[in-house]
């Protein structure tokens, strides 16, 4: 039994690479249990990120309750030092929830907010030195690991309290169905003219375009569209879902 799944996930994994002309597919079982899943897939992100990222290497990360995770498994489980460098705004959501000094992790993480109250303060904080820094060093990271946001009542925009009920109910009226790095995207990968978007402190997608080795991550049901919409405009190279 156990190496016909095998087998078939890695049927799953040659179909999306050729479909969707990515470099690399890691498709995880589901977990018998919903609740175990978002936790399955941070840790089969780590163990992608330890087995293909240099030591010492620069690893930049997106916003997330998985992303979060995916720092936890890789504090605990990577045995040489790792320079972590943040893709949007909001220090705390890079925090692993346990010591970073289990190994030597480094942070250098954007010091803004993720969204800010107006589109002049965004545009003034990304002036900042320290901003542009920061921004400067993901350019020139050796990999990238994202999540891919769906658009559902468990979606971590809302339970983070970033967007409201009403605020995703007219994303939805507007044609989203998910969203990468907060940026909200349609079907087709194109990105939703919201008001939140001249207000988030998060890499642009032409530049995310533009990393190399940028891994996505999502499973669920609830997220196939979004991780369709994301293919398209090939912002990945590497997909991990279940």
């Amino acid at each position: 039994i156990f190496r016909q799944e095998d087998a078939e996930r890695m049927n799953i994994e040659r179909e999306l690479i050729a479909r969707f002309g990515l470099d690399d597919a890691f498709v995880i079982p589901t977990p018998a249990s919903s609740s175990d899943l978002r936790n399955s897939l941070a840790s089969a992100a780590a163990m992608y990120v330890s087995d293909h990222l240099r030591s010492d290497g620069y690893l930049n990360i997106g916003y997330g309750d998985t992303m979060s995770l995916v720092l936890n498994h890789l504090a605990t489980g990577r045995g040489s030092s790792l320079n972590v460098v943040s893709l949007t705004g909001g220090v705390s959501y890079y925090l692993p929830k346990i010591s970073s000094e289990v190994f030597g992790m480094r942070l250098f993480l954007t010091p803004a907010p993720l969204v800010v109250s107006s589109p002049e303060l965004r545009d003034s904080l990304l002036e900042e030195p320290s901003i542009r820094d920061v921004y400067r060093m993901s350019e020139h990271a050796d990999m990238s690991v994202v999540g891919i946001g769906g658009i559902d009542e468990d979606a971590t925009v809302l339970r983070n309290g970033i967007l409201s009920k009403n605020e995703l109910a007219l994303l939805k009226m507007q044609g989203a169905v998910g969203d990468i790095l907060t940026h909200f995207i349609d079907a087709n990968g194109n990105p939703i003219d919201t008001t939140i978007e001249d207000r988030i402190v998060s890499t642009s997608l032409e530049a995310l375009r533009a990393m190399k080795n940028v891994v996505g991550v999502a499973a669920g049901p609830e997220k196939v569209a979004a991780i369709h919409a994301v293919l398209g405009p090939g912002f990945l190279n590497v997909l991990i879902v279940d």
